[in-house]
């Protein structure tokens, strides 16, 4: 009796786990940056975006976007080789050096200096990302045309039997 209904919960697992591809003009964001937009099934790169999106509201918000992405890198960069080069400095003074409590403290004071401007760059790719999500949005609101991609589905594992309904 109980592998009939096991088998029955199954066969109705695969009746509902049934997934439709709908090819629109929507846009997603991709995982890495050689997937970043993803449209109709195609991968494009952010540098790419002129031929992902045609709103201009939506291309303002992108050219946003990566102006606050290079500046946070070009800190991020900075940011991190004074951290490395402050602490290599203030690592490496041999103790036997007249000034090497001082030539310590100034290693310490660049990677800290490091650590602020990589602290300064923060906002930026927080910005970056923002932008990227508005520009997705506004874009996407102008193609408001794609069909409802409701599921039900029904799921069968250790902790019992339930359904699952995304939207």
């Amino acid at each position: 009796m109980k592998k009939t209904t096991l088998l029955l919960l199954l066969l109705g697992n695969f009746a509902f786990a049934q997934q439709t591809e709908i090819l629109s003009n929507e846009i997603t964001l991709g995982k890495n940056s050689q997937r970043f937009f993803i449209k109709e099934n195609k991968d494009y790169r952010l540098s790419e975006y002129k031929q992902v999106f045609s709103n201009p509201e939506a291309i303002s918000y992108i050219k946003r976007a990566r102006t606050n992405k290079t500046f946070g890198d070009i800190l991020g960069y900075i940011g991190g080789f004074g951290i490395g080069y402050g602490v290599a400095s203030a690592v490496s003074v041999k103790s036997s050096d007249p000034n090497y409590k001082s030539k310590r403290k100034d290693g310490w004071v660049i990677a800290g200096a490091g650590l602020g401007v990589i602290g300064a760059s923060i906002p930026l790719y927080l910005s970056f990302g923002k932008n990227i999500k508005k520009g997705i949005e506004t874009e996407n609101g102008q193609n408001s045309t794609s069909l409802s991609t409701t599921q039900l589905n029904l799921i069968v594992n250790d902790n019992g039997a339930g359904f699952s309904l995304t939207f």
